[in-house]
């Protein structure tokens, strides 16, 4: 902002996903992470500073649209209220004069950040179906009733790095445990 004269005057992060509604983002609570970042907040209190009077700030820059949000109803309605409040929303990869051009452009981007995020939903849904499908277990938690088994990885080179790929096998103690159970539910009225 140093051509335009203009100085930063707080920093506002949000560590969790771009793909979280609206309500929930800035609210924290993610397990494993203390991020020592400095920071005024996170998107609410954002919005929160924008609407006081006199108004901290004028302009709010993002790194690009799709880092505010993948969702176009929360990046539209962040901005919406950011306008409402009198404070323009301002992307870094994109012009800073607003035109029609640059309305247009929002648009497109935020259309390119979901349907990003749709196809990187997609190919990581095949990807851990194909795992699966070739047996491995793809994360989480064994089940009661079966056992985590860490292998080398078939790909030499991840397995040089110490990669390992995981399959479940049936635990000899609560397998049978299972059964008894599942047996009982069957043949004994058991719930």
């Amino acid at each position: 902002m140093a051509d335009t004269g203009g100085r930063i005057v707080a920093h506002y992060h949000d560590i969790e996903s771009g793909t979280r509604s609206y309500a929930t983002r800035g609210s924290g609570g993610l397990k494993g992470f203390d991020i020592p970042i400095p920071r005024a907040g996170g998107l609410q209190d954002l919005l929160a500073d924008a609407a006081k009077h006199p108004a901290r700030f004028d302009r709010v820059i993002v790194e690009s649209i799709s880092r505010l949000s993948r969702s176009s109803s929360v990046a539209f309605r962040v901005e919406d209220e950011l306008r409402q409040a009198g404070v323009r929303l301002c992307a870094a990869d994109e012009p800073l004069e607003e035109s029609f051009g640059t309305i247009v452009l929002r648009h497109v981007n935020i259309g390119i950040a979901r349907g990003y995020h749709h196809e990187l939903m997609v190919k990581s849904r095949q990807g851990q179906e194909t795992s699966t499908r070739q047996g491995w277990h793809t994360g989480g938690v064994a089940l009661f009733g079966y056992r985590v088994v860490t292998h080398d990885h078939p790909n030499p080179h991840k397995a040089s790095r110490g990669a390992a790929k995981r399959t479940l096998e049936l635990d000899p103690v609560r397998a049978p445990v299972v059964r008894a159970i599942y047996d009982w539910y069957l043949g004994g009225g058991m719930g």
